[in-house]
């Protein structure tokens, strides 16, 4: 049986999704704007599908997944099932790598998912079209369906309560605005202790004006995708301090109260904020982790890299350009042709 192995990497939201209107098919309250981001940040995912397996296998960096890590795992799988696309007998063994540390804010999710949904693509020769890519790796994951391409992406949340709208599109490819970087400030390696789906679901449920908010994200939307194509940086990095700022309040004042943010993480906001003062030069911006994403442009990062190093608790910089679509990768699987663990 020939393995296949995809390759997909993370993107980061400019105007981010946090709440589900169906957490069921991952249908958000707002649409949603990303750059996918490259350098060595990748999700590896091989799949092997055999009648001869027992059950359904997942092992994430070399860990059997058990429990509601592979229920949700599987949910790809069991979507494809549901509309006959994979033989019911057929029994798959599924082994997923990250560069980067999972769970801690650095969107594994989302590279995770959509290197599945390539892989299963292939795997089943699906032929999935990338609106249907984008669909199945929603299934997984929201922010997945953005994943699945390079670039600069928009996630429209769609009104069906079917999802069949509910998709990802590419704006601009990533030869767009290559001048354009993302500076991943380290300042958490371990995982978070709350999970995007429990954070989310205490925000929507207890969190004041939470549909207020996400409206006005919805109109966010269409001003930062403005300042895109017009690659008008003040006014999209204004706009995505603006979105971080609306999520993590949100989040601070939602029953029981939590926060991503560490005091390191406040300190990276006080020091672009002051980076700023004169011309808006970088963004600040965290998903739900307390790792900074530095929205900025390569001519300042000779200045930006020494002053966010000198901050305490920063453990660690990535630089990392706009990034490419998921790919089919022909060597580096991380299963044998028998669908041994390698």
């Amino acid at each position: 049986m020939t393995i296949i192995t995809a390759e997909a990497h993370p993107n980061i939201a400019f105007v981010k999704y946090w709440g589900q209107r169906n957490p069921e098919l991952y249908l958000p309250h707002n649409s949603s704007i990303s750059m996918t981001i490259n350098s060595h940040l990748v999700t590896r995912t091989s799949v092997y599908t055999s009648n001869s397996l027992n059950s359904d296998e997942v092992y994430l960096n070399r860990e059997k997944a058990n429990g509601s890590q592979l229920e949700r795992i599987l949910r790809q799988v069991n979507y494809l099932r549901a509309k006959g696309e994979i033989p019911k007998d057929a029994k798959l063994r599924i082994a997923s790598t990250n560069s980067f540390p999972t769970g801690a804010g650095i969107a594994s999710s989302a590279s995770g998912f959509a290197a599945l949904a390539f892989a299963l693509n292939e795997t089943f020769q699906l032929n999935y079209s990338p609106k249907e890519l984008s669909i199945l790796a929603r299934i997984g994951s929201g922010s997945a369906s953005r994943s699945v391409f390079g670039g600069f992406v928009l996630w429209n949340r769609g009104l069906n309560d079917s999802g069949e709208d509910s998709y990802a599109e590419q704006i601009k490819s990533e030869s767009f605005w290559p001048e354009l970087r993302d500076l991943i400030v380290i300042v958490e390696s371990r995982q978070k202790k709350v999970s995007s789906a429990e954070g989310m679901q205490r925000t929507v449920q207890t969190a004041p004006n939470y549909l207020k908010k996400a409206s006005e994200a919805e109109v966010r939307v269409r001003s930062v995708k403005d300042f895109l194509l017009e690659k008008n940086f003040e006014g999209l990095a204004d706009e995505i301090m603006t979105d971080s700022d609306r999520l993590h309040n949100l989040i601070a004042h939602s029953t029981p109260k939590f926060s991503y943010l560490t005091r390191t993480s406040e300190e990276i906001i006080d020091a672009i904020r002051e980076f700023n003062v004169s011309k808006t030069k970088a963004a600040y911006t965290f998903d739900a982790g307390s790792n900074a994403h530095i929205i900025t442009q390569e001519k300042y990062l000779e200045k930006l890299i020494p002053m966010l190093k000198g901050i305490p608790g920063v453990l660690q910089m990535i630089e990392a350009k706009v990034g490419g679509a998921p790919r089919i990768a022909n060597q580096g699987a991380l299963l044998t042709e028998n669908g041994v663990l390698v």
